[in-house]
């Protein structure tokens, strides 16, 4: 079977490109263009271009997949997406319209929602919006979650609980992320005198839309690292092949976050049999939950994203995090047994729920009912 992708990024890997039962080759596309030669000449890239495909050399017998992607030629495609389509920022509404045109005309054979919250936020912006056109788009929305391959088979392949408890924080957007919140809790606990590894990946950047920050505080914050316990590890940014080792050799992974549209990497740390201590935004709660890690519930609007827009809510949000991770931390440390069952239905829920080989067939499934028939064999 043969399909056409228009770039090659973590997203398009991590839903479709990775599977092996397609031939994937990289089709023209206009938009890409005019972002490549915009970004050379204006050192921008138009927002409202990101997403757009339009291709004048038309190929119709091969089939397109894209992520947050739309088709404006006259090709069969499919779209992933993680929040809404179209994705398209400010743009006049005459535009808006016709990509959602697009999204109602029959050669988009398929929209694929990264999770239950992305079909809820979709659904209720076609309703709030396009009402005539939200029946026959949602009608060939689905829910569909990322795969995710298992890591370990078992707690055997894995530091026991009883030699030390390693705790691993990965985000390079350190504050969104709940960094800040993870490191004043652990520096407390290290003064307490508990005994831990906390292992810190990232590359430290700002964050201007969850957590408000800028290069100014991630400089000051920079300036503390001297004076951070030698129980706290800052290890700067990994390759992934890299994190999934440290994550193997890891008992609880942590991402309190502010802000998330699925959280892959929750996915990654319980493949690892490692539980992840999270908030309760966008999709975190399909994926995590009491009985596989631990939920932090926080402030959040009716599509599942944390209530952030002042300083006080920012304020409210961090000390609601801080707090709870703070208790949840120092019952693991009390009772580090309690990790295992977690770690055990986190292996388990990645093995039923995530499965690449269903998932790639659910793609094959979806493909095959395309009306184009020839090169596909």
């Amino acid at each position: 079977m043969n399909l056409l992708y228009t770039q090659k990024g973590y997203p398009e890997k991590r839903n479709f490109l990775y599977n092996k039962n397609v031939n994937f080759s990289q089709s023209i596309d206009v938009f890409k263009t005019i972002c490549h030669l915009s970004f050379k000449i204006l050192k921008t890239i138009p927002s409202w271009a990101l997403n757009l495909y339009y291709n004048p050399f038309i190929s119709n017998s091969k089939l397109l997949h894209f992520f947050n992607g739309i088709c404006l030629s006259e090709q069969q495609w499919i779209s992933t997406f993680e929040t809404i389509l179209p994705r398209l920022g400010k743009v006049p509404t005459w535009v808006e319209k016709k990509a959602i045109k697009k999204l109602a005309a029959s050669n988009c054979i398929k929209l694929v929602a990264l999770s239950n919250c992305t079909y809820n936020i979709q659904k209720h912006y076609l309703n709030q919006n396009w009402p005539e056109y939200s029946e026959i788009i949602l009608n060939k929305t689905i829910v569909l979650h990322p795969p995710q391959p298992l890591l370990i088979n078992n707690l055997n392949e894995k530091p026991s609980v009883k030699n030390g408890l390693v705790f691993t924080f990965v985000g390079n957007q350190f504050f969104s992320k709940g960094g800040k919140e993870i490191l004043n809790v652990f520096k407390q606990l290290a003064q307490n005198g508990h005994y831990f590894q906390l292992n810190i990946v990232s590359n430290f950047s700002p964050d201007q839309y969850a957590s408000n920050t800028t290069a100014k505080d991630i400089k000051l914050l920079k300036e503390q690292f001297s004076q951070i316990p030698d129980t706290i590890k800052i290890l700067g940014p990994m390759p992934n092949k890299e994190v999934i080792s440290l994550l193997k050799q890891s008992h609880v992974a942590l991402l309190p976050t502010y802000a998330d549209t699925y959280g892959y990497f929750v996915l990654e740390a319980q493949a690892c049999g490692c539980p992840v201590v999270s908030t309760n935004i966008r999709a975190l709660p399909e994926i995590n939950n009491n009985e596989c890690g631990w939920v932090i519930p926080v402030p959040k609007d009716k599509n599942g994203n944390g209530i952030l827009k002042t300083s006080n809510d920012r304020e409210t949000f961090s000390k609601i995090i801080e707090k709870n991770l703070c208790t949840i931390v120092n019952e693991i440390i009390k009772n580090p047994d309690s990790i295992v069952p977690k770690a055990k239905a986190s292996i388990e829920r990645i093995k039923k729920q995530h499965d690449p080989e269903k998932h790639a067939l659910k793609l094959i499934n979806i493909y095959s009912k395309t009306s184009i028939k020839n090169n596909n064999n």
